[in-house]
């Protein structure tokens, strides 16, 4: 198999993962997201991922930067994901300090990413 076959099959799976977990979240939490995996945008370029509240007409539009493990992405989906349940919780991250990096996202972050890994989100994920 060619390299570039492989990389498309990893990027296939990887994405297929994402949206998995992606559901899962959205389960659990009652939060609304779009999810886009892609080469981001010029300036996010050096991020893994971000979140876009850009049209108040949809719901918020995660980014996952391609190319990413799987591993690698689904961490990144975690925190994005916590950018949304704590926007919903807490206000918007713009409003709050540290680019919406304070100290309640992290107990929100903190919560989902224990949910996932130690409370076996991980397996349950895999049904969705």
């Amino acid at each position: 198999m060619s390299g570039s076959r492989r990389d498309t099959l990893k990027s296939l799976k990887t994405r297929g993962r994402l949206h998995q977990v992606k559901r899962f979240l959205i389960a659990e939490y009652g939060v609304e997201v779009r999810l886009r995996v892609a080469k981001m945008p010029k300036e996010y370029k050096d991020c893994l991922g971000y979140i876009s509240y850009d049209n108040p007409d949809l719901a918020p539009l995660i980014w996952i930067a391609h190319g990413l493990s799987t591993s690698e992405a689904v961490s990144t989906l975690l925190h994005e994901f916590a950018h949304a349940v704590s926007h919903n919780i807490h206000g918007p991250s713009w409003k709050r300090k540290y680019d919406g990096h304070d100290k309640s996202f992290a107990i929100v972050l903190n919560s989902i990413e224990n949910r996932y890994l130690y409370d076996n989100g991980l397996e349950e994920s895999k049904e969705y």
